[in-house]
Order: C-alpha cells, then structure tokens, then sequence
C-alpha cells in the first residue's frame, strides 16, 4: 500500500476529492457527521460537537483545494 495504515491521502478536488455534510442515503449518522470522499471510497467521520465538525470539514476543504506538489504525490 502507498499511504501507512491510518492515513488518509488527501488529493486535488479535481481528482474527486471532497467533503461533505452528513453520511449517505442509507449510512448511519453518529451525530455531527461529514462525509471524505476520495476516488476509492467514502470515509464517514463524526466530530465532538457541530464547531469542531464545521473545523475539520474547512480545513479539509482548504487541503483539497490546494494545488499538489509532485512531492505530495508520492
């Protein structure tokens, strides 16, 4: 595998990355839910509280936006 166990590669939102609020049609939400979604899968997470969520998913979304490096590509 690429990427060690626990880590989430995070890419270019033009290479279908992204995050979103709330899990899925059919998931189930652990309250204060969001969605990562990468090429390969979606990964349904859930923050302590509704402030903490809204500053993950802006931080994310800052990452994802970001244009890579080739050194982030490996």
């Amino acid at each position: 595998d690429a990427h060690p166990k626990g880590e989430i590669f995070l890419g270019h939102s033009t290479e279908g990355f992204g995050v979103k609020l709330g899990v899925p049609p059919g998931a189930k939400d652990q309250g204060f839910s969001f969605t990562l979604e990468t090429p390969d899968r979606s990964f349904l997470l859930s923050a302590q509280n509704e402030e903490d969520r809204a500053q993950w998913m802006n931080v994310i979304q800052k990452v994802i936006e970001k244009p890579l490096t080739p050194q982030d590509a490996t």
